[in-house]
């Protein structure tokens, strides 16, 4: 016999809530799994709720957060594109549509400044005992970011400056006072070749290698790419290293038959 009167539709209201409420053990799980840092776990998670549940209001969250596991944590770009393509396609109000759209094109992404992160660099000969800069994403809007560098002689405060940066999906630049360079291009891939302007320069800049393993004070990264930069008429240049969801780990200055460490990664967090 049907049921049409007013208990009848509480009822039917009560199983639908239990119901959704035991669709989201699953995402509640994989949050869990994510807080205790069981990554892979955590991210199958995400993805197996997100693919059975796909009209759940956390699929699109759990579509996320699986591809950003996938990509940050292990490198695995071939299992987060998929996923991150699902969810532009089929979740077009998605909250956090831009930074999706950021990950497909900047996958690995070796300069990762569309959220608000903190890293802290050292001279390499005392490891920050001499000198220190502090770097904050400070503001980071869709496509650009402003980003605070503090400096350190010792313990005391020397001087705090800002620099703008705007992306599309095939490149980063810096564009601040002075400055009109793209710091990288996407796709990376040795030998590709850019120039720039610094402080009324022009810098040439270059792929050098890829797929480089960098041991600095905060660790060792895997997977890094070192860039050249050279301006016309000097002996000496730059190269400077980029871990995949870090960014820049370590500057080094150099010559013909040398190479010496200037400054590096102390600790990174987000």
């Amino acid at each position: 016999m049907l049921v049409s009167n007013g208990k009848g539709k509480f009822c039917l209201l009560f199983c639908l809530f239990l119901f959704t409420g035991c669709l989201n053990v699953d995402f509640d799980d994989a949050k869990k799994l994510e807080e205790d840092k069981k990554w892979i776990k955590a991210a199958e998670k995400y993805k197996n709720f997100a693919l059975n549940n796909p009209e759940n209001p956390n699929a699109s969250e759990a579509f996320f957060r699986a591809a950003r596991i996938y990509a940050e944590k292990y490198n695995l770009c071939q299992k987060s594109k998929p996923l991150l393509e699902r969810l532009l396609r089929n979740y077009p109000d998605f909250k956090q549509r831009k930074e999706a759209e950021r990950m497909i094109f900047f996958c690995p992404d070796y300069f990762p400044i569309s959220i608000k992160r903190k890293w802290v660099y050292g001279d390499s000969q005392t490891l920050g005992k001499n000198m220190k800069q502090i770097v904050k994403v400070k503001a980071c809007t869709p496509g650009k970011a402003i980003v605070e560098v503090k400096f350190y002689a010792g313990r005391k405060f020397i001087q705090k400056n800002e620099k703008k940066y705007i992306w599309d999906i095939s490149y980063i630049k810096e564009k601040s006072t002075g400055t009109d360079f793209i710091v990288l291009k996407y796709p990376i891939r040795k030998k590709d070749r850019w120039k720039g302007r610094q402080n009324k320069n022009t810098v040439y800049f270059e792929v050098v290698k890829t797929g480089l393993s960098v041991k600095v004070a905060a660790g060792v990264f895997e997977g890094c790419v070192k860039i050249k930069q050279k301006i016309p008429g000097m002996t000496s240049w730059l190269y400077v290293y980029y871990a995949p969801w870090v960014g820049k780990i370590l500057t080094a200055t150099a010559g013909m038959k040398f190479e010496n460490r200037v400054e590096e990664l102390l600790s990174y967090a987000r």
